[in-house]
């Protein structure tokens, strides 16, 4: 893999910035950046060398990198990764979102073709979404044959090129490795269906797998009956009432959650088919989220404590530490 100069950059600021700033050692370094000790010390030489470490850190991103540090320690997630704010553009706000889309795509795109530098077989669960979909399209010069790409859930009722079974799908194409998709609907008739349907030896097998994935990339959105995740998964205005009897405020990978980030009690959770929330709970997350109008899902996420990374733009970065 090669990196851009943008991204090599970016990624010394970052060593440099664990380093002299929080005073871990390069072993610790090393792990937090998923790098070889070798490549953080040649990081903190060209760091040096450059003139970005003086008496501090000067660079264009370290604001950015002081408050993810902040919003990472005040929500309880390891690792916060947050693209610097855009210059003050009168662009449209249609365009400004595509391009912060783009952005944490770009940078959750960084963090992923890091931890798949090994020679062993990696196993990656792929949630749905257009910021999933930019994150896929950001990885360049990756080839790992022996790289799984797992849909965590059923497929939508509309599916637009972004859902989990396409995903999965685009994401072994993009690094030639293979996909294990869920052939099913995302939601079932009935819980009856669902459960009858979990028990066929093949959706079950696919079910486990999901459950011992190495890495799962995920997105978030709102409750409601008009989000996008809604409208693709077909769901109704009665769907709708229900969630919002339910306290629901956040869908992730096809599950609703209230704010506390426990499970809403909606039967959409009961007829669903994917991965299960208490794996989700215990595995390796990256949940990437765009615009100040993720805060509140996002934020229930983090309270289930599922998000052990969170790639996000300012916008929501801002709305985060407003709350």
């Amino acid at each position: 893999m090669v990196s851009s100069r943008s991204s090599d950059q970016d990624l010394m600021v970052r060593a440099a910035w664990l380093y002299y700033v929080h005073g871990q050692g390069q072993e610790q370094v090393a792990k937090a950046l998923n790098l070889s000790r070798t490549k953080v010390t040649r990081l903190l030489s060209q760091a040096r060398e450059s003139g970005i470490v003086k008496i501090s850190i000067e660079h264009e991103t370290v604001e950015t990198l002081a408050l993810a540090d902040w919003i990472a320690s005040r929500y309880g997630v390891e690792t916060c990764i947050l693209t610097p704010p855009l210059p003050e553009d009168p662009a449209p706000s249609a365009t400004v979102e595509a391009i912060n889309r783009q952005s944490v795509g770009m940078a959750a795109a960084n963090v992923l073709m890091r931890r798949c530098l090994t020679n062993k077989p990696m196993a990656i669960g792929v949630g749905a979404g257009r910021t999933v979909a930019r994150v896929i399209d950001s990885i360049v010069n990756l080839t790992k044959s022996d790289l799984t790409a797992l849909s965590l859930i059923g497929t939508t009722h509309r599916d637009e090129g972004i859902s989990s079974y396409s995903l999965a799908l685009l994401l072994s194409d993009v690094v030639n490795g293979q996909a294990r998709t869920l052939p099913t609907p995302i939601y079932m008739g009935t819980s009856d269906s669902r459960q009858a349907l979990e028990l066929d030896p093949i959706i079950a097998e696919l079910l486990q797998a999901t459950a011992h994935t190495d890495i799962n990339i995920l997105s978030c959105g709102p409750a409601k009956v008009d989000s996008s995740f809604s409208m693709r998964a077909g769901l109704t205005e009665k769907d709708g009432v229900i969630l919002a009897e339910a306290d629901a405020s956040c869908e992730l990978a096809g599950l609703f959650l209230k704010a506390d980030g426990t499970l809403a009690g909606t039967p959409l959770n009961d007829r669903r088919i994917g991965v299960s929330f208490d794996a989700l709970k215990t595995a390796d997350n990256i949940v990437v989220a765009s615009g100040a109008g993720k805060a509140e899902p996002l934020k229930a996420v983090m309270a289930a404590g599922i998000a052990k990374t969170i790639v996000i733009d300012n916008a929501l970065a801002g709305q985060l530490a407003r709350r």
